[in-house]
């Protein structure tokens, strides 16, 4: 291989190989009406043995070279000079530019996948290398990836990056200026560059995302306002009467909140940090619930008497996302009285009953009905609990490790196991 080497280049030094084959015993030829690289067969063999180069791999490259030549409309070549340096810089410079490989950064894939450079590969293993990915799995069976091909140049890379649209990030740890401008340095889904710069204004087209950055704080609760603390109870108030009312008034999720305050900083025109901290963001729950709706819903019991034992009840909605809403009332009852508890004895309701039973630091025990409830709490409550009920004795513990039983101990606490007297005895 001395002298066809192209030092970065798998695929140029393989087009070396190729050319000097063709150059030695090669001609062009006519198959089936179509022309063709062909090669006399003592000289390609003697020049095969030479190189340590298989003769079927140059017949499949010539099949190769014909088809691409044929699909492009040129004839094929008479004369294959080997690369020189300035080939070498204009492929890398096509590849860099159209990139038709796989590729690899430092031995990694965009997702973050290693790749690692083959060993039979003349590229080295830093900066990035294009060429098409291998899957294997080692010795151990873990699935790997390794890469051969061309290694191009990282200032050639980034002559072809582009530089991604503005994005705006709502930065909490800084109070002083919390809106960070984010840009990113992209190619072919590797993040060459992170910039990020405070910003004090966003006058014209970095309005929107802006203030779409400030609205989602806001909804959060992150955002430095006095109208987030002003809202709170409001926005509680609106949510739990859409809870109440089964999905029937207007839900006022993440989505809904961010659409609000968006809504209003186009409406006062906020244009810089200064406009975002004078303004004014109010909302009133009965913008979204009508007061009587909302007063009959509230009055709903929070609390019921049981057994005269006071139970908490909370009310949710089923089946979010999907158009069958149905509203519930769940209680949360102490564990004695859920194992004591009677269908007869549950309060009616205008809405489907659901349970939860707390039990501290064992977590919780939910169901649908009260039969499944009691079924629960029957059960174990750790998922290994099956295990150590029904689990080895310690008998058969102890002759799995090899271990002896431990002495039987009297009431004294001492061993009651005979001291040996065999051999001499200590003074």
């Amino acid at each position: 291989m001395n002298g066809l080497i192209v030092s970065g280049s798998d695929h140029l030094t393989s087009y070396n190989l190729y050319a000097e084959a063709f150059e030695t015993a090669g001609y062009i030829g006519v198959i089936h009406d179509l022309p063709r690289h062909l090669f006399e067969s003592e000289a390609i063999n003697k020049w095969a043995e030479e190189r340590g180069v298989l003769v079927k791999s140059i017949e499949d490259a010539a099949l190769a070279t014909a088809c691409v030549f044929r699909s492009v409309g040129l004839p094929l070549p008479t004369k294959m000079p080997l690369v020189e340096p300035s080939i070498v810089r204009r492929f890398t410079d096509l590849l860099a530019q159209y990139m038709p490989f796989d590729l690899a950064i430092d031995e990694r894939l965009a997702n973050g996948q290693p790749a690692r450079v083959s060993k039979s590969s003349v590229c080295g293993s830093s900066g990035a290398v294009a060429g098409p990915l291998r899957f294997f799995a080692d010795r151990f069976g873990v699935p790997r990836a390794s890469i051969d091909g061309t290694q191009i140049r990282l200032d050639r890379i980034r002559q072809y990056a582009d530089d991604g649209a503005a994005t705006f990030v709502y930065d909490a740890q800084r109070p002083s200026m919390p809106l960070q401008m984010v840009r990113n340095v992209e190619y072919f889904g590797f993040v060459l560059e992170h910039h990020s710069e405070p910003v004090k204004e966003f006058p014209g087209e970095l309005a929107a995302p802006a203030r779409r950055a400030l609205a989602e704080a806001m909804a959060r609760g992150e955002a430095y306002h006095m109208a987030v603390r002003g809202n709170r109870a409001a926005v509680e108030q609106v949510r739990e009467v859409y809870r109440r009312s089964g999905g029937q008034t207007p839900r006022l999720g993440f989505e809904e909140l961010t659409a609000h305050y968006e809504k209003q900083m186009e409406e006062q025109n906020v244009e810089s940090m200064f406009d975002f901290r004078q303004g004014k963001f109010p909302l009133q729950v009965d913008d979204y619930v009508e007061p009587h709706v909302a007063e009959k819903l509230l009055a709903l019991p929070a609390h019921l008497a049981i057994e005269k034992i006071n139970v908490e009840v909370t009310y949710e909605v089923e089946g979010e996302g999907s158009a069958n809403l149905q509203g519930i009332a769940r209680l949360h009852l102490p564990e004695k009285l859920a194992r004591q508890l009677t269908e007869e004895e549950l309060p009616e309701f205008d809405r489907p009953l659901r349970f939860i039973v707390t039990r501290g630091q064992r977590g919780a025990v939910r169901a649908a009905t009260l039969e499944e409830l009691q079924s629960e709490l029957e059960g174990p409550w750790t998922p290994n609990a099956e295990k150590e009920k029904f689990g080895p004795s310690r008998k058969a513990a102890r002759a799995e490790d090899n271990r002896k039983p431990a002495p039987k101990k009297s009431l004294t606490g001492q061993s009651k196991r005979r001291p040996n007297f065999k051999g001499k005895r200590s003074r």
